[in-house]
C-alpha cells in the first residue's frame, strides 16, 4: 500500500495540451507553480494521491530491456537524477502526450507534472513524479457575503476528490521499469484508453496482485468462450462454477494449480481443457498464469463483479444464484415453455 502522511510536493508545472487534430500544440508555463499556504498543499496533496488506494503496479515497457527507449520512463530517469530540472522535463512529456493526443473522443486539457519527496511504498520511502490531466472543470456555487446579505457567484474549478487521469512514477525497481501506478476514471475500452498505452506504455506487473486477478479473468473467460458452447453446460451450471471459484479465491491464502481444477471441475477431460484454455489465454493476453501463488485479498474484491451469478430469463425475471446447484433446476413443460424450478428452505 501506499502512504503519502509525510509527503510533501517539491515542484508543480504546468501546461495546457491541445488535441492532436490541429495546430493548437502546447502552451508552456514559464515556471512552475508556487505553493505558498499549507492550506494549498494540504489540499493539493489530496488531489493527486488520494485516489491511489488500490496496490495494483505497472513497469514502463522496456523494448530491447532498455528503459531509454521509453519516452516517458526515460525522461523519469533524468528527472530522478536531477529533480530541479523537472521544469524543463516537464515540457518534454506535454510534446509526448501531445504526440499521442490523436483520437477523437480525447479532450484537450491542463497537464500537471509533480515531484514528490518521501512516499512510502511497502516499507520502502522513495521519491516520485507525478503526471496529472485535467480535461473537465466542473461548475461550482460561491456563496459571497456583504453585510447582512449575499449572492451567489458561479465559478469553474477541479474537484479534489476527482483525479481524471493519472499516474504515480516511484523511484524503485528501475531495472524492472519502475514502480507506476495509474489512475485513468474517464477512459472506455475502445475509446480514448490511451493513457496507460500510448502515453505511458506500460504493462502489468509481474505480482502477486495481477496474477490472482487474470487467474480470475482466465476462469470467467474460459467458462464464457468454452462451456457456453456445450449444449450440456446451462447458466445454472456456470454460476455453480463461478460459485466456487470466489469460495476458493476468498476462503484461502494460497493459489495451487490442481485442487483449483478440482474444486471446480470434476471431469477430467473438463480439467484439461481449462488447462490447455490457460496455455493459450498466457500467450493471447502476454500474461504469466503460475501453478502455485499467495492469492491478493485486494485483487479478489477488484473483481467481485466477475463472479456475479445472474440467469437472465427475456425481459422478466433475473436469477441470482449464490450457492448450492442442486436446488434450481430447468426444463421444459408439455407446450414447450421453458422453466427454472427453484427450491428453497426459508423465505428471507
Amino acid at each position: 500500500m501506499i502512504d503519502t502522511s509525510e509527503t510533501s510536493i517539491q515542484s508543480i508545472s504546468i501546461h495546457h495540451v491541445a488535441v492532436n487534430v490541429d495546430d493548437s500544440g502546447v502552451e508552456y508555463s514559464t515556471n512552475p507553480v508556487n505553493v505558498d499556504t499549507d492550506h494549498l498543499h494540504e489540499n493539493l496533496l489530496q488531489y493527486f494521491l488520494s485516489s491511489f488506494k488500490t496496490p495494483e503496479f505497472f513497469n514502463f515497457k522496456m523494448p530491447d530491456d532498455n528503459l531509454e527507449l521509453n519516452p516517458i520512463g526515460n525522461l523519469a530517469s533524468e528527472i530522478f537524477l536531477d529533480p530541479l530540472s523537472i521544469h524543463e522535463h516537464s515540457k518534454r512529456i506535454a510534446d509526448h502526450l501531445y504526440l499521442k493526443s490523436m483520437h477523437p473522443k480525447i479532450k484537450s486539457g491542463d497537464l500537471l507534472v509533480c515531484y514528490f519527496d518521501d512516499v512510502l511504498i511497502e516499507d520502502e520511502m522513495v521519491s516520485a513524479i507525478g503526471i496529472f490531466k485535467n480535461e473537465e472543470k466542473e461548475s461550482f456555487l460561491k456563496l459571497l457575503r456583504s453585510g447582512p446579505d449575499y449572492h451567489i457567484q458561479v465559478d469553474q474549478g477541479i474537484a479534489v476528490n476527482r483525479l481524471q487521469k493519472g499516474c504515480l512514477i516511484l523511484n524503485t525497481e528501475k531495472e524492472e521499469g519502475y514502480k507506476v501506478c495509474m489512475i485513468d476514471k474517464i477512459a472506455k475500452e475502445g475509446d480514448a484508453a490511451y493513457w496507460k498505452t500510448e502515453f505511458m506504455s506500460l504493462r502489468n506487473r509481474v505480482d502477486n496482485y495481477h496474477i490472482t486477478r487474470d487467474t480470475i479473468q482466465a476462469t470467467k473467460s474460459f467458462i464464457e468462450e468454452k462451456l457456453k458452447l456445450e449444449a450440456e453446460v446451462d447458466k445454472a451450471d456456470e454460476a455453480q462454477i463461478l460459485n466456487k471459484a470466489q469460495e476458493y479465491f476468498k476462503s484461502l491464502d494460497r493459489f495451487n494449480e490442481t485442487e483449483y481444477e478440482n474444486s471446480l471441475f470434476e471431469d477430467d477431460n473438463r480439467r484439461l481443457e481449462f488447462q490447455n484454455y490457460k496455455r493459450e489465454y498466457e500467450q493471447q493476453r502476454s500474461v504469466e498464469l503460475p501453478d502455485q501463488f499467495d492469492i491478493s485479498q485486494p485483487a479478489v474484491r477488484s473483481q467481485s463483479r466477475v463472479f456475479k451469478s445472474v440467469i437472465k430469463l427475456d425481459r422478466n425475471f433475473h436469477i441470482y444464484v449464490h450457492g448450492d446447484r442442486s436446488k434450481i433446476t430447468r426444463g421444459i413443460d408439455e407446450t414447450g415453455r421453458k422453466f427454472y424450478k427453484i427450491y428453497y428452505d426459508v423465505e428471507a
